[in-house]
């Protein structure tokens, strides 16, 4: 996408530096910025974020909220040689929903989702696997040895199924998503469906469109029902070793860690980062951007609010949570409270 074409699509309100040359080849994040791909950037910490990412030699388009250029101007020289194009806009994730849309239609629109990849040629099945009747393969799919899936699993590709992992049944696998090696992936589960982000503009929920899968790790083990949606500029990503239990849903571009157990119907929204050796208890609910450092537990049905930061070994219960220590010394006034009014 020439950026002309660009600039008819989203909506600018100042245009700094103008390479109509540049060739916009997909869009991206701040903390993983990809050579030829448009990254919109809505604070000051977002814009370091992606001056300490940024790869030499690459070349990226930097939309800048209107807001935030008088605030980094002064302290940052924007003529950097990786920006070929710079302009700012006021309300950024519209942006994003609509040129999301053109990139997913163009990752998107190519891929094969009705012919067997076995029968088009383009799919590798290791001879060790073993599939069960009924199971579709999709274009460009690698299975890799030992793997077994049973009946009713549908595999769009590109994706990848590796070594000794087990697919049970009607499991539901979106394009681009990989899966490591030694994983257990129960009944029902869905894997790189599209997150769930909308962006409302005079009255209209506008869709972001999610296209970058799910990177899966090795001896993970997910429950029946549960979901984990496709991130929109970079994968969701699932670590090593990870148990997640039944009905868990995790939202798009959410990361995590390695050794991380999740407990049966915990909702983690968007953009979550959950370091390694956390403990999420059953229902406990994330809202987006939420961070727990290393080795956090969440209590049963506790909730967390937007952004919110937990620090390493902190033990979180109640709504909104906050640390156990307290939560347990308040609901010991209340009980007091409680017996001096009955």
């Amino acid at each position: 996408m020439l950026i002309s074409k660009f600039k008819s699509i989203v909506k600018l309100d100042e245009v700094l530096i103008d390479n109509d040359s540049f060739n916009i080849i997909t869009i991206s994040h701040s903390k993983y910025p990809i050579d030829g791909s448009v990254v919109f950037v809505s604070s000051k910490k977002q814009f370091f974020e992606l001056m300490g990412n940024v790869a030499t030699g690459q070349q990226i388009a930097l939309v800048l909220e209107t807001d935030l250029l008088p605030k980094i101007k002064s302290e940052v020289d924007l003529q950097k040689s990786f920006i070929s194009f710079l302009a700012t806009g006021k309300f950024l994730r519209l942006s994003i929903a609509l040129i999301s849309r053109y990139f997913y239609d163009q990752k998107f629109s190519q891929l094969n989702s009705i012919v067997d990849g076995r029968q088009m040629g383009t799919a590798k099945i290791h001879p060790t696997a073993q599939l069960a009747q009924n199971v579709f393969i999709g274009d460009s799919v690698h299975v890799e040895a030992n793997v077994i899936i049973h009946s009713g699993t549908v595999i769009h590709g590109p994706a990848k199924i590796g070594k000794n992992s087990i697919l049970h049944s009607n499991v539901s696998i979106y394009p681009y998503t990989n899966i490591g090696q030694s994983c257990r992936i129960h009944s029902n589960v869905v894997l790189g469906a599209d997150g769930f982000g909308y962006v409302k503009d005079k009255g209209i929920n506008h869709k972001i469109w999610h296209f970058s899968g799910v990177e899966m790790g090795n001896e993970v083990e997910v429950g029946a029902t549960s979901t984990i949606d496709a991130g929109a500029m970079y994968p969701t990503r699932i670590g090593d070793r990870v148990k997640i239990d039944n009905s868990v849903t995790i939202g798009h571009n959410v990361l995590i860690g390695n050794d991380v157990v999740i407990c049966g119907q915990v909702a983690i929204a968007g953009s979550c980062n959950i370091h390694d050796h956390c403990t999420l208890g059953g229902r406990a609910g994330l809202a987006p951007s939420v961070e727990l450092k290393e080795n956090v537990s969440i209590a049963a049905n506790a909730s967390l609010s937007e952004g919110a930061v937990i620090e390493e070994n902190k033990v979180m219960a109640g709504v909104p949570a906050v640390e156990l220590k307290e939560y347990l010394k308040t609901q010991a006034r209340l009980r007091i409270l409680a017996k001096r009014e009955g």
